[in-house]
């Protein structure tokens, strides 16, 4: 069988297929897919026989950590292979009918396949090809597989993160996260299933995730192991621990278990020196050990070991539950344990121990963490000075070994000490659920709003004696910490930190904030408009509306220099809202902007303004109204828009500022547009095409031509008479739903003009003796030339410039071919030039309007 050419895919349900041998099409070939297994039925052979085949046949699981496995296909897919055990009923692993490359192999024969852990994906030659599920999901992530998608930028990711993350750890430049969270930087439900990883510019999946709630992570060397209340690791069944390889999840030797209550059974901390991974939690059993809330995986052997004798949650009330442990921490062969017990092997003491992982001695501080009635505290995390070894305590209690203090404290040796009373509104009901070491600096985060009296918003910065709240504190609760570098990487449920928008996770880099992501937002939930994008160097100037670019507050407009943003010293504003900027054009080393607002960098200017590199100006009285359309012509800078004058000078909707003389000018005698212009473009080097949502002009106050349905065009150097028309041509317009369309955008591409916006019929001609209702077109359409045909070309000018098109032109809908010349009806209705009609007597009242500037 030389390949299967896929048709239709899916991992359950119908697969149908067609065979290829020696380039021959053989017929009868049915392939089915049901409950993880792939059935190849020769041809002649009944659907019903394959599917009782696959009825029969029960799904294999992928091999745990340790266990023996059959080698999978190429190296990518190798490390990601799912096991191939005994299989019933005469089932063959896929893995025994494929290439190297995970394409089926010449003569594979035919019969009952197993495809569980695999994902059938498509080869260059559109035959299938099989990857393990985990390293397919991971690819994915990357690139989609789709032809052109690795051309894409990862930077502007949104600068949002997803509700849930509680698990945060750093390895070199990877900073993975878990939780409950299913979705990061404004992505699809489901993106990402409870972890994710950092790459330093955008969020990476880890195969297919997990499927419960991801707790605590640790990495040693190119592994990563997750804990937390789970059943299954991408397609693997692991129970509460699982390890990552970087292309595939696998249990680890059976993971922790809590037989006598199963609803009460997690890993909630982890600890690795290299050599063995430290357990921490809830539960009785690590793989078949006994083990109570901790427990020690071997990372060579792969076996597990209880320490010490574990932890107990009720000692003293003569019950046997285990503990909870929701820290650990290593300094050297010490390993402390924090969470909520009274008893650590044989001692007894209070939700804090270390026991010596050389001889699982058991070290208690005294009573340990507790309340002031002598009650267990909670201990939520812990942190290590590495200059001084001591140790600092967060959590939930009043105090540690009878010294008061409130949900802090430092372990000096076995002495504790206050470091600061973290309160809630003065009350002790306050929560440090993360402590961490960075940069010589105590960080600590969660539920809290002072320390000793000063207000300090959920998270807070020790330096020496000194507390702080850099960055204006969070806006709600901190749940994990991790350092980075000097810094540290910080996650929960606040939405703001002071004025900056940073949702549900950051960086604090020691000085400032960074954000996940340098995309452009307007709301906490990553949302803002990009209008106009304009190439500067190896950067680009990017505008619309928005407020924060990064992690840096801007004003609707920032340059993105190749690797960070500068916000234009503070942008354009107004006095009500946001502004909004439209449209950008660069000449020179200038920067032409124009939209709605009524400063530029504190510089007084009237939606439209320019920027030369280090600071903002008008131009002249700039324009009463919206602008929305910028294009440069001739020496000339032209907008569209819904102004009607700049200062005294009338110019209805279009007008044109002189870059050599510094002062605005009206487009010939200044018709006013019905309603605004959205583009423009020019032809020929003299032709403005201009679109927009108008219908009519008036002069006077009178209606002077109708029937423009949203485009029209001017002659840049026709000598203007009198008439308000002159310079004028009518084009056919747009429509929408039987009434005038709008045009957004034009564009000339190799000399076709492309028309885009809201219509669905072009074409439209009213006007003058070739009417037309012209044809469907669905918001996009072109103009463009074909070969040449008589009488289906504008006239040269007297002038002798070149006309434009030079040859016959057609409207077409985007992405077909203009039709043939024989059946071709000129885009533009004359062969002449032609202008747009003036009504009986709108003449005078055109000249009477130009004369007195209206």
């Amino acid at each position: 069988m030389a390949g299967v050419r896929q048709q239709t895919t899916g991992r359950r349900g119908e697969v149908r297929a067609r065979a290829r041998a020696g380039g021959r099409a053989v017929p009868g070939l049915l392939t089915l897919a049901l409950a993880g297994a792939l059935a190849l039925a020769p041809a002649g052979a009944s659907t019903a026989s394959a599917t009782t085949a696959l009825d029969e046949a029960s799904a294999t699981t992928p091999a745990a950590d340790g266990a023996a496995g059959t080698a999978a296909p190429d190296e990518a897919s190798r490390t990601a292979a799912p096991a191939a055990t005994d299989l019933p009923h005469g089932l063959r692993s896929v893995t025994e009918l494929l290439e190297a490359d995970g394409t089926l192999r010449e003569g594979a024969p035919d019969g009952p396949v197993d495809v569980s852990g695999w994902t059938m994906t498509t080869a260059p030659d559109g035959s299938p090809r099989f990857v393990a599920e985990d390293a397919a999901a991971d690819a994915s992530s990357a690139a989609l597989a789709v032809a052109g998608d690795t051309s894409w930028s990862t930077t502007f990711g949104a600068a949002t993160a997803g509700m849930g993350l509680t698990a945060v750890t750093v390895s070199g430049t990877n900073i993975y996260v878990g939780g409950t969270v299913t979705d990061l930087a404004s992505t699809a439900e489901g993106t990402y299933q409870h972890v994710a990883r950092w790459d330093g510019k955008a969020w990476q999946r880890l195969g297919t995730g997990i499927d419960g709630e991801v707790m605590t992570i640790a990495v040693n060397g190119t592994d990563v192991y997750v804990g937390g209340d789970f059943e299954r690791a991408g397609s693997v069944a692991a129970n509460d621990l699982a390890r990552w390889n970087g292309s595939a999840w696998s249990a680890v030797a059976g993971g922790v278990t809590n037989p006598a209550a199963d609803y009460d059974e997690a890993v909630r901390a982890l600890a690795t020196n290299g050599k063995k991974l430290y357990v921490g939690g809830t539960f009785t059993k690590a793989g078949t050990v006994s083990a109570r809330s901790l427990a020690a995986y071997d990372l060579t052997a792969k076996t597990w070991s209880a320490v010490g004798a574990g932890l107990y949650r009720c000692a003293s009330c003569g019950v046997g539950d285990p503990g909870a442990v929701n820290a650990l921490l290593l300094d050297g062969t010490k390993l402390y344990v924090g969470g909520n017990f009274d008893k650590a092997g044989t001692r007894t003491t209070m939700s804090l121990a270390s026991v010596d992982t050389a001889t699982g001695t058991w070290t208690a501080y005294g009573k340990g963490i507790h309340t002031e009635d002598g009650y267990k505290g909670v201990v939520e995390s812990l942190a290590l000075d590495p200059a001084t070894r001591a140790l600092y305590v967060g959590g939930s209690f009043t105090r540690a070994n009878g010294v008061t203090t409130m949900n802090l404290a430092k372990l000096a040796g076995t002495t504790f000490s206050s470091v600061g009373k973290v309160t809630f509104y003065g009350d002790k009901y306050a929560t440090v659920q993360s402590v961490a070491f960075s940069g010589g600096k105590l960080y600590i985060g969660g539920t809290f709003t002072e320390i000793d009296g000063v207000k300090r918003s959920n998270w807070a910065v020790r330096s020496g004696t000194t507390w702080s709240t850099p960055g204006g504190g969070l806006d709600d609760v901190v749940v994990a910490m991790a350092p980075k570098d000097s810094g540290v990487v910080v996650l929960g449920d606040f939405v703001t930190a002071g004025t900056l928008r940073m949702n549900r996770a950051g960086i604090w880099t020691g000085t400032a904030w960074q954000t996940f992501g340098q995309g452009v937002s307007t709301t906490a939930y990553g949302n803002g408009d990009v209008h106009a994008i304009v190439p500067d160097g190896s950067g680009a100037y990017v505008a619309g509306i928005f407020n924060q670019v990064g992690q840096k507050p801007a004003r609707s407009i920032a340059r993105w220099t190749g690797s960070s943003w500068d916000t234009m010293a503070g942008g354009v504003t107004t006095s009500i809202g946001d502004a909004e900027v439209h449209a950008m054009v660069k000449v020179g080393t200038d920067l032409y902007v124009a939209g709605e607002f009524s400063k530029a960098g504190g510089v007084a200017v009237r939606n439209i303004a320019r920027w030369n590199g280090t600071s903002w100006s008008a131009l002249g009285a700039g324009l009463d109204g919206e602008v929305y359309a910028l294009h440069v012509l001739n020496g000339k800078l032209y907008a569209g828009g819904e102004f009607v004058n700049s200062g005294t000078q009338h110019l209805g909707g279009v007008g044109a500022w002189d870059l050599t003389a510094k002062k605005w000018l009206p487009l010939g005698n200044h018709p006013q547009y019905s309603d605004d212009v959205r583009a423009l473009s020019s032809v020929a080097g003299q032709y403005l095409v201009i679109g927009g949502h108008f219908h009519r002009f008036y002069a006077g106050g009178m209606p002077a031509v109708e029937g423009l349905y949203g485009m029209t065009m001017f002659d840049t150097k026709d000598v203007t008479g009198s008439d308000v028309l002159d310079g004028y041509y009518l084009l056919e317009g747009v429509s929408w739903a039987g009434g005038p369309g709008g045009v957004r955008t034009l564009k000339v591409i190799g000399g076709d003009l492309y028309v885009g916006g809201q219509f669905d019929r072009a074409g439209i001609m009213t006007q003058g003796p070739g009417t037309s209702s012209g044809f469907a077109a669905k918001h996009l359409v072109v103009c463009g030339s074909a070969p040449p045909a008589p009488g289906a070309r504008w006239a040269a000018r007297a002038t002798g410039s070149t006309p434009w098109p030079p040859r016959a032109a057609s409207w077409s809908s985007a992405g077909t071919s203009c039709p043939s010349a024989a059946g071709r009806r000129p885009a533009w209705r004359s062969t002449t030039r032609r202008r747009a009609p003036t009504p009986p007597g709108a003449a005078a009242s055109a000249r009477a309007a130009a004369a007195s500037g209206r």
